[in-house]
């Protein structure tokens, strides 16, 4: 929402301030452009600007290549939820889903997934097996509106 607030954002240089984070082996960089997809994922959603969405998926990317999350599923999940704001999945695309179910034991990313293939009976479950805290984050993130 802040990012619809600020229209002095040069997103054209997002990614050289990750590379300079990069450079001085900021240990937090993975999280830090996690929850910046993730803000921009949710200002997108208010205002359709696909400025904004471009670059999520910028962000996405170069953190995928560069940056390596904890939990590679986190950033396949962002760029599925990226996939989904602009068309619907391919039959790979939802076999790959599919996998990162089977292959986590992660109530929350089971939740994510099925809430992307629109599996709403399922996503209910696992929300629910998360604890009253991660139900509450969730609740704030993007996904959680699909």
């Amino acid at each position: 929402e802040d990012f619809n607030r600020a229209d002095n954002i040069d997103f054209e240089n997002v990614i050289d301030a990750f590379e300079t984070m990069k450079a001085t082996a900021n240990p937090n960089i993975a999280e830090t452009a996690n929850a910046i997809v993730l803000n921009l994922l949710l200002a997108y959603d208010v205002s359709k600007n696909i400025k904004l969405l471009k670059t999520a998926e910028i962000l996405n990317n170069w953190e995928i290549k560069n940056a390596k999350y904890d939990d590679e599923n986190i950033s396949k999940i962002n760029t599925y939820q990226i996939i989904k704001r602009t068309r619907s999945f391919t039959e790979q695309e939802i076999i790959n889903l599919c996998a990162i179910v089977d292959e986590t034991d992660r109530h929350e990313i089971k939740f994510c997934v099925y809430s992307l293939l629109e599996n709403y009976q399922s996503a209910k479950v696992y929300f629910n097996k998360l604890s009253e805290n991660e139900q509450m984050l969730m609740r704030e993130e993007p996904i959680y509106y699909f």
